[in-house]
């Protein structure tokens, strides 16, 4: 089947960032130091509360070894058990993979 290209939402964004970050072994404050943000933005991205400013999306995604045209959209496939394409050199990851 023929992948489609989607932009994530919000709530997928924080997904992708707090599995990344997790899968970094990175606290919320790690990674907010790295970032140059608050470890309250990095909070407030994983837990969807606000949609990210695009420079703020974009330092994360640096943090965390890919870019912010990664986290917001990718290939997915019709079914939403499907692996996620990961964002470290474009490999291909599963859910189970990144937990």
């Amino acid at each position: 089947m023929m992948a489609m290209h989607t932009r994530r939402n919000t709530a997928e964004i924080g997904t992708l960032v707090r599995l990344l970050r997790e899968k970094r072994g990175l606290t919320q404050l790690q990674l907010a130091a790295r970032a140059g943000v608050t470890d309250t933005t990095v909070r407030s991205v994983e837990r969807a509360s606000k949609t990210p400013h695009r420079a703020t999306l974009a330092a994360i995604a640096a943090a965390l070894g890919t870019t912010a045209e990664k986290l917001r959209g990718g290939s997915t496939e019709a079914e939403p058990d499907d692996a996620v394409r990961m964002l470290d050199d474009d490999a291909f990851l599963g859910w189970d993979e990144l937990s």
